[in-house]
């Protein structure tokens, strides 16, 4: 037999009609229909599957008689648009969270503004820039997280310790990371409204929380290891060795003991380093700086 489908609220009253004891749910109300080739062909939403557009042009000619007196006009996707989609799948968002955190954490255990830093920019750019382009950044969200970015900057450079700012800089970071997930006009909050909205929310909530993972690990792998990597140790600034309240470090050394050696004239002794003519020669069992009258003496007995 033939298939028709109805919602639940609108079948059919009339038994002799259609066989409603043997129904079938296609789909719950609140989940979105999805359907393969073949699926869409048995239940008859679909007419045919043929395998390229010469087919279906083929296929209307012979069922419809339909012909088309020009050449179609076909609408293909651009790089870019290819580019920015790709862009915002949940693996390369992960990569481009892990890195551009990561690239603040190096910055910020560095001395000056360098290559992480600008890192960092070009991370953040690139997300938001795509989010923008697909429609799920509205200026709300950009100004939340720009501000967020502002925040963390004044806690840093201009106010000691961890404070209001820095806390608050986090939570617009965050806030305006999860907006970019959801397509919502601005005057509105950011919260998904159907099961497409929700499924892409899921999977950007994934991409997020795998950068989040990465970057953790990977600052712990640095943290650890890099220093000890010696021309990698200038990325990171090793910690100081803890020392005790009230304790200064000292670098001491010891005096030779000076001892006093009395030597009679005529007496002998063994020259123990060339004298050109000052050097030194071993009286017994003391070791003295001489002078020869000569300008050169070697080593030996004398």
């Amino acid at each position: 037999g033939e298939y028709e489908f109805f919602e639940s609220v609108r079948l059919p009253k009339d038994p002799n009609t259609y066989d409603l004891d043997n129904k079938e749910l296609i789909v719950e109300s609140d989940k979105l229909l999805t359907l393969i080739a073949s699926d869409a062909l048995e239940y008859g939403i679909a007419r045919a599957v043929v395998k390229d557009r010469a087919g279906a042009l083929d296929f209307l000619a012979k069922r419809d008689g339909v012909t088309f007196a020009g050449e179609l006009m076909v609408l293909e996707t651009l790089w870019s648009e290819e580019m920015v989609r790709w862009l915002n799948s949940p693996a390369v968002m992960a990569v481009l969270i892990m890195l551009a955190m990561l690239g603040v954490y190096i910055e910020f255990n560095t001395p000056g503004v360098g290559l992480p830093g600008l890192a960092a920019v070009i991370c953040f750019t690139i997300i938001i820039g795509s989010k923008y382009l697909v429609g799920l950044a509205n200026w709300v969200e950009v100004a939340l997280f720009v501000l967020g970015i502002l925040l963390l900057l004044i806690e840093f450079l201009v106010l000691p310790g961890f404070g209001i700012a820095g806390f608050s800089g986090i939570v617009c970071i965050f806030a305006g990371l999860f907006g970019m997930l959801i397509r919502n006009p601005p005057d509105k909050l950011p919260w998904p409204q159907d099961a497409v909205a929700w499924s892409d929310f899921t999977w950007g909530v994934v991409g997020l929380s795998t950068g989040f993972v990465g970057f953790v690990v990977l600052a712990w792998v640095l943290s650890k290891y890099l220093p000890r990597i010696q021309f990698l140790s200038g990325l990171i600034l090793a910690p100081a060795v803890p020392r005790q309240s009230g304790e200064i470090p000292l670098s001491m050394t010891t005096p030779p003991e000076s001892k006093t050696v009395s030597v009679n004239m005529g007496e002998t002794g063994e020259v123990v380093s060339i004298l050109r003519p000052t050097g030194k020669a071993k009286f017994g069992d003391a070791i003295v700086d001489v002078v020869a009258e000569a300008e050169f003496l070697d080593v030996g007995p004398r």
